[in-house]
């Protein structure tokens, strides 16, 4: 797996290093992972759930009346399909029968540099880890997808001193900007729910504490 280093070169040399890392991952890439779209909101029937991961190719029919907002990491494309039938594709659903509005978002490029390491690395699109194996997050306050359901979620930070945060309640998915919870830039996070723990850290250069779902969206 690359390396991902925390220092973040400025100016034009970061622009030369940040070319040099996609030129190396393009070309150490063998298996890309499969391109998938994340459900970020549904009205008007029941099937598919907001959080619901579609891997590419699959095919969905929707009511005249429904609508779904889908997001896709590797293009940082957005999607509200109203109607219809929809196919994920790999950048973006192929929609026929409805009609669809399209948008790019604004990923920034540690998600870009994110993606190029996890062609090389083989992981999940929605779970980058560095050399320590901590899960990079790009955004001040991720929604974290526990896996289940425990009683309560603590959040403390290791690298500095800082008080424990204690969630009753998350839910299978924890969203830290309805909770008012923001991180810092840089910090290293222990999440502990359940019996199971994990480390996230924060990009440096990190500065939105919410938005898309398709943005703040980490398995854990």
């Amino acid at each position: 797996m690359m390396f991902q280093s925390r220092y973040r070169p400025a100016g034009s040399s970061r622009k030369v290093w940040i070319a040099a890392v996609v030129m190396l991952a393009a070309g150490l890439a063998s298996e890309p992972v499969q391109s998938e779209a994340l459900v970020e909101a549904v009205s008007g029937q029941s099937r598919p759930e907001i959080f619901d991961i579609l891997p590419e190719g699959t095919k969905l029919q929707l009511r005249d009346d429904a609508e779904v907002l889908l997001g896709y990491p590797t293009s940082c494309v957005q999607e509200r399909i109203r109607g219809g039938t929809l196919l994920v594709g790999a950048d973006e659903s192929q929609v026929t029968g409805g009609s669809v509005e399209r948008s790019t978002l604004d990923c920034g490029v540690s998600m870009v540099l994110a993606e190029n390491e996890r062609q090389v690395s083989g992981a999940s699109v929605w779970r980058n880890e560095n050399a320590r194996g901590h899960i990079l997050v790009y955004d001040l306050s991720p929604v974290l997808a526990l896996g289940g359901t425990p009683a309560f979620v603590t959040v403390m930070r290791t690298d500095l001193p800082g008080r424990e945060i204690r969630i009753v309640a998350p839910g299978e998915h924890l969203d830290l900007a309805e909770r008012g919870i923001s991180l810092e830039p840089g910090g290293i996070y222990q999440i502990a729910f359940g019996d199971r723990q994990a480390i996230i850290e924060v990009d440096f250069e990190a500065t939105r504490a919410g938005g898309p779902l398709v943005t703040r969206f980490v398995q854990m």
